[in-house]
């Protein structure tokens, strides 16, 4: 729909994403204009129905779902060729302006959920993202072989030029399996461009697992890194 467009466009609000109440944080109201009615109503909706000692692991388990969802998301956006920007929401969470709105990805007091890190944020929300496509099947089985391409988005204000690109592919234990790396050309302000094809078998030295990609890129004594 955005390729009938000949300006360049914005995608607006992308990124609502809620996660549940984090109820530690009650005792900063006291005493304040807003109060803690919020989190007391909350309290007893939980209390109800049996689940008020689970508060917290709730809270954290849908802060690392939101996770999963932000990442994705952007660098689904990243990937969008006739999208130039995004505006994302939100970067605080807002209860006041909706009643529990916990949309951010910091909380009301610019404080990080658990788990999350400008570190890890910044792989995939910077003028430079290293994207991999074809995520839509997470779960490989032996006979298949991973087949992605890595991508760069590059907005930054200068053209990048002698990168260097190299992958691993780990086990949960940090072995790494696979690996490769392969110089690539000029990338220009702008540009969303392919670097470069991971192609791996999934034979019989693979056991029943969790595994990880990661994908760097170096480029004039800077390391772009990203993984999956």
């Amino acid at each position: 729909r955005l390729a009938i467009y000949d300006r360049p466009c914005l995608t607006h609000e992308a990124g609502i994403l809620g996660t549940y109440l984090d109820l530690s944080i009650q005792d900063r109201y006291s005493g304040t204009r807003i109060g803690q009615q919020l989190f007391d109503r909350v309290r007893d909706h939980l209390a109800q129905e049996g689940l008020l000692d689970r508060a917290a692991q709730f809270f954290c388990n849908s802060a690392a779902w939101v996770r999963l969802l932000r990442k994705d998301l952007i660098e689904t956006i990243r990937r969008c060729h006739h999208l130039t920007g995004y505006d994302f929401l939100g970067a605080v969470d807002a209860h006041w302006h909706r009643t529990g709105y916990a949309c951010g990805v910091l909380n009301e007091f610019l404080e990080f959920k658990p788990g999350d890190s400008l570190e890890e944020i910044r792989q995939y929300n910077a003028p430079t993202v290293l994207l991999l496509d074809g995520l839509k099947d997470y779960n490989l089985t032996r006979g298949t072989q991973l087949r992605r391409k890595i991508w760069i988005s590059h907005f930054g204000a200068n053209s990048l030029e002698n990168m260097l690109v190299e992958w691993r592919f780990r086990s949960k234990d940090e072995k790494i399996l696979r690996s490769g790396r392969i110089a690539v050309g000029p990338i220009l302000p702008g540009e969303l461009k392919p670097l470069s094809i991971v192609e791996i078998d999934i034979d019989s030295t693979f056991a029943i697992g969790k595994y990880s990609l990661d994908v760097s890129l170096s480029v004039n004594g800077k390391r772009f890194t990203n993984g999956w």
